[in-house]
């Protein structure tokens, strides 16, 4: 008799996918109060650098917000570059948590410049630059392919997935099953993050961004107490 084929395990989500899945919400959450508190984007690059040239030739306020968002965007990813190089030989875990309580100081300033400044978008520069910080440092420490300030990636990651997994793709079904949860949890995380984070601007102002920063200080305490502790350098 042919042998029987092996049985192949279910998706295992592990820590570091509930970790990309909490900063997935947490942009979710920044970019929904962006657009509710001053009509833009503060973690959709592709979206804000559409709004800047769609204006370019009407209007140069917008065109020079969308500037302003794209550059403090991409000055956060450079900041996680530059501490990411310096601290190469520290743990992973160590720098990660270090770059993720920047984070929830920049969203701690947006959410302070949201409720005193006298115009909320003053919030705009830190907010972006929270979010360039957030995109480079999952991509880099958590993992190439963990995109968490956008979804565009991830759904194309997932419908690849899916469409491999109905053409059945023997001896690859386990590692497409793991894709395909990895990738819709963190697109699940991104849109219920939206959802919560517009709701919470609507009901309590900027206490919602609060509350995102308090977890992103949470996370950063976990991580450097779990490192301490001599878990494994990576997350």
């Amino acid at each position: 008799m042919p042998p029987e084929p092996a049985s192949e395990s279910p998706p295992t989500l592990r820590g570091i996918d509930w970790l990309a899945a909490l900063l997935a919400g947490i942009a979710g959450a920044t970019d929904a109060t962006g657009i509710l508190a001053f009509g833009r984007y503060t973690a959709h690059m592709s979206g804000t650098t559409s709004q800047t040239v769609a204006h370019a030739l009407s209007s140069m306020g917008p065109v020079v917000l969308g500037i302003l968002a794209i550059l403090c965007f991409v000055v956060g990813a450079a900041l996680c570059g530059f501490v990411a190089e310096a601290f190469a030989a520290r743990a992973a875990r160590r720098t990660l948590a270090g770059l993720l309580a920047v984070e929830g100081l920049l969203l701690a300033l947006a959410a302070t410049l949201l409720t005193a400044a006298p115009e909320p978008i003053l919030a705009l520069a830190p907010m972006a630059f929270a979010m360039g910080l957030q995109n480079a440092t999952s991509s880099r420490l958590l993992g190439p392919t963990i995109r968490t300030t956008h979804v565009t990636g991830t759904l194309t990651d997932l419908g690849d997935a899916l469409g491999a997994l109905a053409r059945r793709a023997p001896g690859r079904r386990a590692a497409l099953t793991d894709v395909a949860a990895r990738k819709g949890l963190l697109f699940c995380a991104f849109a219920g993050g939206g959802a919560l984070g517009g709701g919470g601007y609507v009901w309590v102002g900027s206490y919602s961004l609060f509350a995102a920063a308090a977890l992103l200080g949470l996370a950063a305490v976990v991580l450097a107490r779990s490192g301490r502790a001599g878990m494994a350098t990576r997350p």
